[in-house]
């Protein structure tokens, strides 16, 4: 009888020890979809953002009409508008100091760039 209680006890203390630590591999994963998986994709939005502002573009470039140019020009600015947004929750993540250091270097050339080459400086005539 004595011998049946010590391994009832032993197996709770096992089942016990085995809980902890899937909640313990639960936070873990967690912090790696907070940490890392949700930044990719944003940052993977900004890529298809851009590439769709390149393609408008190109479009407005090959059919240089004044309605294709402004449905180009309005699409570029909502793009601008979203990868500004998708830049700003991707900040607010936790960022490793080399992804701070490359983020702040991105972030400065996206100002330098967007001016000299969007079409926010070209003529409107």
């Amino acid at each position: 009888m004595m011998l049946i209680g010590v391994l009832s006890v032993l197996l709770v203390a096992i089942g016990s020890l085995g809980l902890f630590g899937i909640g313990q591999s639960n936070d873990a994963l967690k912090s790696v979809f907070e940490d890392r998986t949700i930044p990719a994709g944003q940052l993977g939005r900004i890529n298809a953002l851009v590439l769709h502002s390149r393609l408008a573009v190109n479009i407005a470039l090959l059919s240089p009409t004044p309605e294709v140019v402004k449905e180009c020009i309005a699409e570029i600015e909502s793009n601008m508008t979203l990868i500004g947004k998708e830049w700003d929750a991707y900040m607010a993540t936790y960022l490793t100091p080399d992804e701070a250091q490359v983020a702040k270097t991105f972030a400065s050339d996206r100002r330098k760039r967007c001016c000299r080459r969007s079409l926010h400086c070209a003529p409107t005539t």
